[in-house]
């Protein structure tokens, strides 16, 4: 007989988990949480599966087992929802401050496990929705662009009826929508992940609507679960592309907070930044499209983190809305060449950035569209998410929604690539422009604003690149 046993019999045969995890998982420090996995897991591309794709079957299936559960059950489809906002137990709610990429990655884990426990299918990987059309490829296709096939079936579990009509009848997110050029510029993991958070996370959900549209209810959608994975790997990614970028590894808050969720056992665990630096190593899985990953480690040196330093307010028309139509706002007053040839010699260097940053946005309800941001445009200008004068979205997720998140908005939108590129030397404006930010017949759906939403501050930031650590 064989002396190879297979990791599925070892689990039928009642071996433990921490058995499991001593035998599987090289020494890192600390002990790698990925019990089940004897080699990293590879999250696959939404747009390749089809709906007899066993990842897809069992999903659906654990999708059906967990809402069979009540609901007061930590591993429920609902409470495991509801960890996002407004918290189950001792688990949330959502981190989506300083803490967005790490916190998410450490609640998609855990979710992971317990789908896996779920569908009796220990291999089983989240898939992620491939969308992004900066990385790796300079352009996605508009199917990987489309709400995958099996989720738009309506008699699967994978189907959510509350979602935007035109994306479940075979529609497709716009380009602006997924752009992920302005969030990877940046060489500083706060501004990356600022604002990657915007777009195309919060834009997605905007798009998406229903429940992907609203923090409380965000999770019960299967779609949120690998809308969160395609950014979770937008972390891999933009760790790729060098150039100094790294995590905050000599921030200690970052590196130490511990947060609540829970196992495919339902019982509490803990874990922190540091648990989840190396998604390989660590945590057990890789992504199937996405470069080697870089290894970070923890470090002893801790310092508070630096953030940017205000170098001018914008004074705001009183109210400063947006709504139906196009906005404009100047940021630099014509004339005022010796700013500007400020703003665009901080934009050329390495170590700094120039900064937009929206606070205090504010709509009665979900505005239902977004507004798109373009900084510097010439006159006459096509308005292009594909040039760099093209920022990113505010697209209002949750916060900034009254009753339905944590507090007002806030977006910061980084300009050296707009900047850049701008050709006036004597005034800067940025330009909001309401989409729906998806594709139906090739067409832009028509943008319906809801509500429209209230800017209370606009500034201009300097960030400087942080110390190295030791």
């Amino acid at each position: 007989m064989s002396d190879h046993v297979s990791r599925r019999r070892f689990l039928r045969a009642g071996t433990t988990v921490a058995s499991i995890a001593a035998m599987s998982q090289p020494w890192l420090g600390s002990m790698a949480f990925a019990d089940y996995a004897v080699a990293p897991a590879k999250r696959r591309a939404a747009s390749k599966l089809t709906a007899t794709n066993p990842i897809l079957v069992g999903y659906a299936r654990a999708i059906a087992a967990m809402k069979a559960l009540p609901a007061s059950n930590p591993c429920s489809w609902e409470a495991q929802a509801a960890i996002h906002w407004p918290g189950t137990g001792a688990a949330g709610p959502c981190e989506h401050g300083n803490m967005f990429w790490s916190w998410h990655r450490m609640y998609l884990y855990w979710f992971e496990r317990i789908i896996r426990h779920q569908s009796g299918m220990y291999d089983w990987s989240l898939p992620y929705w491939d969308y992004d059309w900066e990385a790796p490829n300079p352009v996605s296709t508009a199917a990987q662009r489309q709400i995958p096939a099996p989720f738009r079936v309506t008699t699967s579990q994978l189907y959510d009826g509350t979602r935007n009509s035109g994306l479940n009848g075979g529609g497709s997110l716009a380009t602006g929508t997924t752009a992920t050029a302005t969030g990877f510029s940046p060489t500083s993991y706060m501004t990356a992940q600022s604002a990657i958070n915007g777009t195309p996370h919060g834009a997605v959900h905007v798009a998406v609507g229903g429940n992907m549209g609203s923090f409380p209810t965000a999770g019960l959608d299967p779609l949120f679960w690998i809308h969160h994975c395609e950014i979770d790997r937008l972390w891999n990614l933009w760790l790729a592309k060098g150039g100094g970028r790294s995590d905050p590894l000599s921030d200690s808050v970052w590196k130490y907070t511990k947060f609540t969720f829970y196992n495919e056992c339902c019982e509490e665990v803990q874990m922190t930044g540091c648990d989840v630096l190396r998604a390989a190593q660590q945590l057990s899985y890789v992504y199937e499209v996405e470069p080697n990953q870089v290894k970070q480690y923890c470090l002893r040196i801790d310092r508070p983190w630096v953030f940017p330093e205000l170098i001018r307010a914008i004074k705001l028309p009183d109210p400063f809305v947006l709504d139906k139509g196009l906005r404009m706002l100047t940021l630099v007053e014509a004339g005022d060449r010796e700013f500007v040839s400020r703003l665009r010699s901080i934009a050329k260097s390495s170590k700094e950035s120039v900064i937009l940053q929206l606070k205090g946005l504010e709509a009665d309800l979900q505005p239902g569209v977004m507004w798109q941001v373009f900084v510097g445009l010439p006159p006459n200008a096509k308005l292009d998410v594909a040039s760099p004068h093209f920022v990113g979205n505010v697209a209002l997720f949750g916060n900034g929604v009254k009753g339905d998140g944590h507090h007002a908005a806030e977006f910061t939108f980084p300009l050296n690539r707009a900047l850049s590129a701008s050709s006036n030397a004597s005034m800067v404006q940025v330009t909001f422009v309401p989409t729906s930010g998806v594709i139906v017949d090739k067409r832009p759906q028509a943008a319906e604003v809801r509500a429209p939403v209230r800017v209370g501050e606009v500034n201009l930031l300097l960030e400087k690149a942080q110390p190295k650590s030791q």
